[in-house]
């Protein structure tokens, strides 16, 4: 069996792991200060195995976990699939491409994103315009090369 420990009640901040045949602990007398203690030494036994091998303890004894996953992982992950995280989408000139949405699923309201990302210079003109900006003001921007 599998027992992590943690104890912050008295002066003494401790974090252990007994795996059976193996205890791992870390130990430091201190007052007022096991906040800033406690997360470091779970770290420091948790680090003591990778986070797959973690996985297969936490499921061999019925404990529901869940990996934190990297970025280059995510993209990969079936839930993330499940939930369509990564939709596909078109642009005229480009091609498919993934992008992404809010993680999450609502009962009436369909969070995909509808329109690809503009392109670059797209929807200059209108911010311009909506700044103050001149039709002629614009042109001379446009013609001098500091906007698209």
């Amino acid at each position: 069996m599998n027992i992590l420990a943690i104890d912050t009640t008295t002066t003494a901040c401790s974090a252990a792991l007994h795996t059976g045949r193996d205890l791992i602990a870390k130990c430091k007398i201190i007052e007022r200060s096991h906040t800033k203690l406690i997360l470091p030494m779970i770290d420091e036994v948790l680090m003591t195995r990778s986070r797959d091998e973690w996985g297969a303890i936490m499921d061999e004894h019925g404990i529901i976990w869940a990996p934190v996953l990297g970025l280059h992982e995510v993209v990969s992950d079936p839930q993330a699939e499940a939930i369509n995280l990564f939709p596909k989408m078109e642009l005229e000139g480009v091609g498919s491409y993934r992008t992404v949405r809010i993680p999450m699923n609502f009962h009436t309201f369909d969070a995909l994103p509808s329109v690809p990302a503009p392109t670059a210079g797209q929807h200059t003109q209108e911010v311009l315009s909506d700044l103050g900006y001149s039709t002629p003001e614009i042109t001379s921007l446009t013609e001098r090369g500091v906007s698209k």
